[in-house]
Order: C-alpha cells, then sequence, then structure tokens
C-alpha cells in the first residue's frame, strides 16, 4: 500500500457467536473446518449463566465507533472465526479507498500461534483480489 494515502485502523479478534444456533458453525471455523463435538456445548447450554459464552454485542458495534470518533479515521473491525470474517472486513477497506492500514489484533497476549494467525489471515485477505 501506499506510505502516504488515507489511513485506517483493523481492529482484529477471535470472534464469538451470537446464538446457541451458530455454535455448531462457529466451533467448525476454530476448528479448521473439523467438526466438533457438542455434547460439551449442550452441556454449557444447559447451565445458568451459559449466555455469558455468547456474544452478546458485536465489538465492532461499540468499540469501532467510538475510537473512529477519537482518532477521526476509518476503524474497520474482522473476526478470525466469525463474522464480519477478516476477509469480509478487507472487501470494505479497499472499498473505502483507505490506502493505509494499521491491524491491530485484540488478542489478550502474544503468541506465534494466535497473533500469527491473525497476521497471515490478514495478509492473505490484503492480497486476495476484490
Amino acid at each position: 500500500m501506499p506510505q502516504n494515502g488515507r489511513a485506517g485502523v483493523l481492529l482484529l479478534a477471535h470472534g464469538a457467536p451470537e446464538r446457541l444456533e451458530d455454535v455448531e458453525s462457529y466451533l467448525s471455523y476454530v476448528r479448521g473446518g473439523g467438526r466438533a463435538p457438542l455434547r460439551s456445548w449442550k452441556k454449557c447450554a444447559a447451565l445458568p449463566g451459559h449466555r455469558r459464552l455468547l456474544s452478546t454485542a458485536p465489538l465492532d458495534s461499540r468499540a469501532g465507533p467510538a475510537l473512529e470518533r477519537a482518532l477521526g479515521i476509518p476503524v474497520f473491525f474482522g473476526m478470525r472465526n466469525w463474522r464480519p470474517f477478516i476477509r469480509e472486513t478487507m472487501d470494505r477497506v479497499r472499498e473505502s479507498g483507505v490506502e493505509r492500514l494499521a491491524a491491530i489484533a485484540l488478542a489478550p497476549q502474544y503468541s506465534e500461534l494466535s497473533v500469527g494467525l491473525y497476521i497471515s489471515r490478514t495478509e492473505e485477505a490484503a492480497r486476495a483480489p476484490a
């Protein structure tokens, strides 16, 4: 991307489903397409407070707009394992005209495996045709 141009921020997160009906599909993404055992999720669903395991509101609906106002530049949000996926978000970045993008992984710790996946998925999405 060019060094001087319209700037933006991309917030990257793991992602989580918002509804119990989406858990099986979500776990498939987490496991790289493999089928996930649902017995443990069914047990979790029976526990009081199980809704805390699910995302109650996408992070982009809270943090993105607030950060965008504070910085005065577009802020995008992409998730590694749920919607909006990083690839979908990169399409929006391209459509917006942003030429310089700072990507920030919202992982609570650094590991080459977890943060490395954010980096590789973002780089793949940036190279993908629109």
